[in-house]
């Protein structure tokens, strides 16, 4: 019989030391791309149908000549730095395959800071990590970006006619059934790889050192500042932040230890795109700019904290408890239902952890109206996913 492990809150959880295993090995690639002298566009108005004609025969379409191109820039209204636009396309000369239109990420200078460069993780992850998967994912025409920061750019497939989720709407049983099933994809063939941590150019330390001290001092910071100062929120919430602060650094441990998967890091609803029928939808994953290694319920309670609420009484239709049987079902062994509960709670705690600090910097960045309100909204989902299940109790 098919295992379950459904997250009702119930007595008697206790955090049990998880087995590590995998069937075989994946091997790794390593290296970087280097930087080409053509210049590199780092505002849309730089972009250009002869650096265009460069970029795509450097990505494999030979031959190909661009005469003509349209420009859309667009707002990167979620708070990411960076320039985007979606570009559209007229050739000379079109080589087979070559797009008609196309998705611009650039920068000027890479940001760094704690997530060292996102952009050279992002060509990583396409052009190495995700091929195996068997997921939809944009397809990278070509990417450029340097090691120790600076001009960066991304020509992705252009897929602005599928549907971005959006917090405010959450996901549908068939949009979380379906993203779950993704979720499963990305994480079974590297779980427990501990090769993974050996990639400099991945996320593997996120909570570690400097950089959980620099996190929390940041949330603590949020919180004397009256973080959320016009939210209201309950007192279980009230205390639940009370509890991070005081064991942000043990969370951090848990969410990095054995068996660590690939995560996405950052699997909030607003990076995910759906499409096709409603009852069967098809879900994308974009933005893989932190991809790292993580347990792999971080990528779960990001996107279910954004995107579920649990009503769902019968354990056949609990997100959580799908994730669990489609791991077994990938072949993922020695992971026990109750370090899943206790992985999860971690997990969801850190979510709420992450929309604070959101919150906070939204606010020191003065960002725009839009941004605030997303991060607001995206707040009170993850409270709210949180107090339904009770899930600091599993780790006070």
């Amino acid at each position: 019989s098919t295992a379950h492990c459904s997250l009702t809150p119930s007595p008697g959880w206790s955090v049990a030391k998880a087995a590590q295993s995998t069937e075989g090995e994946i091997e790794l690639p390593g290296g970087g791309d280097a930087v080409d002298t053509f210049p590199v566009p780092t505002s849309p108005g730089q972009l250009s149908a002869d650096w265009l004609t460069f970029a795509l025969n450097e990505g494999g379409f030979a031959g190909a000549v661009v005469s003509d191109i349209e420009v859309s820039p667009l707002d990167a209204t979620s708070g990411n730095s960076g320039s985007y636009a979606i570009v559209k396309l007229a050739y000379s000369n079109r080589a087979e395959g070559a797009p008609e239109s196309l998705f611009a990420k650039m920068t000027a200078e890479s940001f760094r800071g704690f997530l060292g460069n996102s952009h050279v993780r992002e060509i990583a992850a396409y052009k190495e990590y995700l091929p195996i998967l068997g997921i939809s994912v944009p397809r990278l025409y070509y990417g450029v970006a340097q090691p120790e920061g600076g001009p960066a750019i991304l020509l992705l497939e252009d897929m602005s006619a599928h549907r971005l989720g959006d917090f405010n709407v959450g996901a549908t049983e068939a949009e979380i059934a379906a993203t779950v099933a993704t979720l499963v994809k990305i994480h079974s063939p590297y779980w427990g790889n501990e090769q993974l941590i050996h990639d400099d150019r991945l996320l593997i330390d996120t909570y570690a050192g400097e950089h959980s001290t620099y996190q929390n001092s940041e949330f603590l910071a949020g919180l004397a500042a009256g973080i959320p100062e016009d939210e209201r929120l309950s007192d279980y919430i009230a205390r639940t932040l009370a509890l991070i602060g005081e064991g942000f650094e043990a969370l951090g441990a848990r969410i990095m230890a054995s068996p660590r998967t690939l995560a996405h890091t950052d699997f909030r609803i607003d990076n995910l795109l759906y499409s096709g029928s409603p009852a069967e939808p098809e879900v994308t994953v974009f933005d893989w700019g932190v991809v790292g290694s993580l347990r792999g319920t971080y990528d779960l309670a990001s996107f279910l904290t954004s995107a579920y609420m649990p009503t769902c009484k019968n354990a056949a239709q609990d997100p959580i408890d799908m994730y669990y049987r489609e791991l077994l079902e990938a072949g993922v062994t020695g992971y026990l239902c109750e370090d899943l509960k206790v992985d999860y709670a971690t997990a969801a705690l850190l979510m709420l952890h992450r929309r604070v600090t959101g919150i906070h910097w939204a606010k020191i960045k003065q960002a725009p109206d839009q941004v605030l309100a997303m991060r607001r909204t995206g707040l009170h989902r993850c409270a709210r996913h949180i107090e339904l299940l009770q899930l600091a109790d599993i780790l006070d």
